[in-house]
């Protein structure tokens, strides 16, 4: 254990520090307040992968944010009332920094800070570990247009409560610590919360593996979005190499091993002659990409125009095992049901509805509303998966096994 205190010496600076461990590893931060997008994309540009906690106030940048947030491999989460106020750097199993150094380019080098350097062979590093879980469990995950609202509420803000604006902009999130609850969430806002969460590690490592097939060059399927072979890529391991719970005993594994173990099963894939595997991979794509192509298209079709499409959907068909008669009683009772007006208001509002896309997804399983009988969270998730224009993956157990048995680490 050393003290680190911004001195006019190069290595007693924490912005060398921080760009010295920066290399090849995972890096959890926690800063009250972040502005260093240069340091963030260094670490990024050297094959780290970095979980980041912020709070959004007037300390914290929303143009560093909107630099760094599309980038891949960094997952960010906020709070947003001013109570949350660590300053943690881990680099992998290797060492820590905590002290007073923000995440901005004047806490990092010219600020009187003072920060202790705590090595991995010290027993406070696994309390350290623990706390920043705590906080990434209780955080909201970051997207896109919370920073833009966030910066839109502290345009110009020199109000003497900014946090109350910032707040009403992206919401309360509060860390339940020193006798605050930030917890007391509606039915609603928990589910968008944990789904969000659930889908923002797996679509950063989706992509990850996207990116993989992408610079490998091999497609079974070159007229199919990348997504949607990804996906029947991850299906064809579920099938041929995951073995019951194998894919448990995977430990997370560096990306450039995952690469490794990629490349001879991505050609044992596209020689596969797996006769369902071309089947669903295209037939079931276009099909429910050709009939759920506009809001126009499906308020035209009748019931079983209606019907037969939904039947591409895996989980959807996959209920035919509870109807010993096959599909024409399958049909019967989900058209029993379900009015037709109904079945075409959820279709469309899952696919083309104004709400973010987590919103959609919730009400079409959970509410009154839009929930339909016989079409439950698998169904939902899946057509949303297939038709989606966000290029959004789908997510099942089936992906989320294959995945960990790769070498990604358990995803939920």
């Amino acid at each position: 254990m050393r003290l680190i205190s911004n001195t006019n010496k190069p290595n007693d600076r924490m912005l060398f520090l921080l760009s010295k461990y920066g290399k090849n590893t995972t890096v959890l931060i926690a800063s009250a307040f972040f502005a260093d997008s240069d340091l963030l994309i260094k670490m990024l540009e050297n094959n780290c992968t970095v979980y980041m906690i912020i709070r959004l106030d007037v300390g914290t940048s929303p143009e560093a944010l909107l630099k760094v947030i599309d980038k891949p491999n960094v997952y960010i989460r906020y709070f947003s009332e001013r109570y949350f106020h660590p300053k943690l750097f881990i680099f992998g199993r290797e060492i820590a920094y905590l002290g007073s150094a923000n995440f901005t380019h004047s806490g990092l080098t010219v600020n009187n800070e003072l920060d202790v350097e705590i090595t991995s062979d010290e027993p406070i590093f696994d309390d350290l570990d623990s706390t920043f879980s705590d906080y990434w469990e209780q955080a909201e995950v970051l997207t896109k247009e919370r920073i833009i609202a966030f910066q839109e509420a502290i345009k110009g803000c020199y109000i003497p409560e900014p946090h109350q604006a910032i707040s009403k902009a992206v919401g309360t999130v509060m860390y339940n610590n020193a006798g605050f609850d930030g917890s007391d969430l509606s039915k609603e806002d928990r589910f968008i919360s944990d789904f969000r969460k659930k889908y923002q590690i797996y679509i950063g490592k989706f992509n990850q593996l996207k990116s993989i097939f992408e610079e490998i060059g091999t497609r079974r399927y070159p007229d199919l979005p990348i997504r949607i072979e990804v996906d029947r890529f991850l299906w064809w391991l579920g099938v041929e190499h995951v073995k019951g719970e194998s894919y448990k005993d995977v430990p997370e594994q560096p990306i450039q091993e995952i690469k490794q173990k990629i490349v001879g099963l991505i050609e044992e894939y596209k020689r596969s002659t797996n006769e369902y595997l071309d089947r669903t991979a295209n037939e079931h794509f276009c099909s429910l990409n050709r009939g759920f192509e506009t809001a126009e298209k499906i308020n035209k079709y009748n019931y079983d125009e209606l019907f037969e499409i939904l039947c591409y959907v895996y989980a959807f068909h996959d209920r035919l095992r509870f109807y010993p008669n096959g599909l024409p009683s399958m049909k019967k009772s989900f058209i029993e049901k379900n009015s037709l007006d109904q079945i075409k208001k959820t279709i469309i509002y899952l696919l083309f509805g104004k709400d973010e896309y987590e919103m959609r997804v919730f009400k079409c399983i959970k509410t009154k509303e839009y929930k339909l009988a016989d079409f439950g969270e698998h169904c939902v998730k899946e057509l949303f998966g297939r038709v989606n224009k966000n290029d959004v993956p789908i997510c099942n157990g089936c992906t989320l096994k294959s995945m960990q048995w790769l070498g990604f680490g358990k995803l939920e």
